[in-house]
């Protein structure tokens, strides 16, 4: 609920000034790719990634958090270095998107290809008919995250 707070009062500071300078593109400060998770360009963007973060965080809590929030910062950050373009990308969702690669990783075979023919085909869609998206970060925090899952699955998934 803290992030979420977080989120709320940056958004609600760019009222005042322009936050997406805070977010990543090309020629940017290093620090954007610590910023941009958490500048929103407008109230819808900043309500669906609270809500997802709010719905995955209830799967999320009860797993190794020591394990899944270095994930989570690593794939955020690491898909934002590979998907920098020339306008600002800003948002929550590369983080949304890396806990949906850990939750993912954690499901039966059959449910596990089911979310990655749904996520596959959002993305499709997104990169068609949403240019102004960028895509590639979803992408990539999923990817990353995913395969990060599968391979410390043992540590992550162990409620001990």
């Amino acid at each position: 609920m803290a992030f979420i707070i977080i989120l709320t009062f940056i958004y609600s500071i760019g009222f005042y000034c322009d936050t997406t300078r805070l977010g990543i593109y090309d020629g940017c400060e290093w620090w954007n790719y610590a910023t941009y998770s958490l500048v929103h360009t407008n109230f819808f963007h900043l309500a669906v990634n609270s809500v997802l973060f709010l719905l995955y965080w209830t799967r999320i809590r009860h797993l190794n958090l020591h394990a899944v929030i270095p994930i989570l910062a690593a794939a955020s950050l690491l898909s934002a270095v590979f998907a920098t373009y020339r306008e600002p990308t800003v948002g929550a969702s590369a983080i949304i998107l890396s806990m949906t690669g850990i939750i993912t990783a954690g499901l039966g075979r059959r449910d596990t290809l089911k979310v990655i023919s749904l996520l596959a085909f959002s993305f499709l869609i997104t990169g068609l008919f949403a240019p102004h998206i960028n895509t590639l970060i979803h992408v990539y925090s999923f990817l990353i995250s995913f395969a990060v899952s599968l391979l410390f699955r043992r540590f992550i998934y162990d409620r001990r």
